[in-house]
């Protein structure tokens, strides 16, 4: 497919054949994302100051319910390859606002002493478990119920359009949050919790009234329904393979093979290692496509700076530089902001660019923020503020051209018959950074430049992967069509 100038081309956006799912799908996760921004700032103020718990304890018990949610993405993907990703994320959403009910009676339980301390405790165990479980299993099928609502061709569009709508709703929340804590004080802690788990059942019950799709399995009938013969596919094919007869001849980009032999996956000598699955038939394995997991470690690698910001910035704005008390606030005030409301433009502005090149264009931003930040010691006076807010919007923009061309990349990579594994395995590069994050801001206590010298040797690693990638990652992943 030609190219034109970036930014001329149209950019990929929502099929026109399902509107109804599509603003439904949006207003459920603007709610589900108000309800997260309004307590999860506010999560370990309320453990300690409603729940009775201590800091020490609280920190743990947060720390176990994400490790134990970890697990989620193993069964999650299986579960919507299976029912469709609608019914998961209502599901994950059912299970978030029972974890949060239980927290909000832990608060009541934890007003006690004796007996009630020991039921505050063990409720919000319960409430910390089932909140880290639903939002691993959220996430792990959000994208591929995103994928099936947008409808056939690239993802690029609508994944950039839900991330503002999340972004916004997210930091609306935040902002009421604080408001309310402001002046309400822990009676706001309280209904913060109590509105969080009402988000959650909203969000799922218009899902569920709203938002119609179907199912992987339905679209790869169909695919079958309607091909002709193919010639059998030989073990070298991939863990791709076995889409590549199934969708010969549907119109879906996601799997569907350009009409070069040389894009295509099966035929290219840089394809995906050997699979005996695919010679079975059976549905392919993300663990043994290597691109794929390639791709993974690329999403880590250059997602870690937003986690450093998110995790770090306060801290060492305030502690190591002395900054004035409003520019943590302001910072991420400015990021959210930016993305909130650019990402879409940005994705129509880089329209005309091969998706690796996107992504290697915003991990040299990201390099470049690394070394502001690491400057920043230096720059003296009253600059220093501005400098910091500076650095922050070459981030946001970094965060624009990455984000959504990644999750493109993974989402177009993901063949029909395993495409919720896929897209769960997808959660662990997620995972991965932000396990990291706060380790990297720890470094902060050996030196002040050692925590971006780490993230930017990420990106370095990040833009050495690319090229490779963009060699064995299927033609239509690397380059929207």
């Amino acid at each position: 497919m030609a190219h034109t100038a970036v930014g001329t081309e149209k950019a990929p956006t929502w099929s026109r054949e399902n509107n109804r799912s599509r603003w439904g799908l949006l207003l459920a996760l603007a709610i589900d994302n108000f309800g997260s921004g309004l307590f999860l700032p506010l999560v370990l103020v309320y453990s300690v100051q409603v729940v009775g718990l201590s800091v020490g304890l609280a920190g743990t018990l947060l720390f176990l319910g994400t490790l134990i949610g970890l697990g989620a993405p193993l069964v999650v993907g299986t579960v919507v390859d299976r029912f469709g990703p609608r019914r998961v994320v209502i599901a994950s959403q059912l299970i978030q606002a029972v974890g949060m009910t239980l927290y909000f009676l832990a608060g009541a339980a934890g007003s006690g002493a004796g007996s009630g301390r020991g039921t505050a405790v063990a409720l919000a165990v319960g409430g910390a478990v089932l909140v880290a479980a639903g939002t691993q299993t959220f996430y792990s099928s959000l994208f591929s119920l995103i994928a099936a609502v947008a409808g056939d061709g690239p993802k690029d569009g609508p994944f950039a359009h839900v991330d503002m709508i999340r972004s916004a709703a997210f930091g609306l929340g935040a902002l009421l949050a604080a408001a309310l804590l402001t002046w309400l004080d822990t009676p706001a802690l309280r209904i913060a919790v109590a509105v969080d788990a009402l988000t959650f059942v909203l969000a799922a019950g218009l899902l569920w009234r709203l938002v119609h799709v179907k199912t992987a399995r339905d679209r790869q009938a169909s695919a079958t329904a309607q091909a002709p013969a193919h010639p059998a596919i030989s073990d070298e094919a991939g863990p791709h393979a076995t889409d590549l007869a199934h969708s010969a001849t549907t119109s879906d980009a996601r799997t569907a093979p350009t009409s070069s032999p040389a894009s295509s996956p099966a035929s290219s000598p840089a394809s995906s290692p050997a699979s005996s699955d695919a010679a079975v038939g059976a549905a392919p394995r993300p663990w043994r496509d290597r691109p794929f997991l390639i791709l993974l470690v690329v999403i880590a690698l250059t997602g870690l700076a937003t986690d450093v910001h998110l995790v770090g910035f306060s801290v060492w704005a305030l502690e190591r530089l002395h900054a004035p008390a409003w520019v943590p606030g302001a910072s991420i005030a400015l990021l959210t902001g930016i993305t909130s409301t650019s990402t879409a433009l940005v994705v129509r502005w880089t329209s005309g660019w091969t998706r690796t090149r996107t992504v290697a264009a915003g991990t040299v931003l990201i390099l470049a923020w690394c070394a502001m930040c690491a400057a920043a010691p230096s720059v003296g006076g009253g600059w220093q503020p501005v400098w910091l807010l500076a650095s922050t919007v070459v981030l946001a923009v970094s965060a624009m051209l990455v984000g959504v061309r990644v999750m493109a990349m993974a989402e177009a990579s993901a063949p029909v018959a395993a495409h919720g594994r896929y897209m769960a395995t997808v959660q662990y590069g997620f995972n991965a950074t932000a396990l990291l994050a706060p380790l990297l801001v720890g470094l902060f206590a050996v030196a002040l430049w050692l925590p971006w010298a780490a993230v930017a040797l990420g990106c370095v690693g990040a833009l050495l992967l690319l090229p490779w990638l963009a060699r064995r990652l299927p033609a239509h992943a690397v380059r929207a069509q």
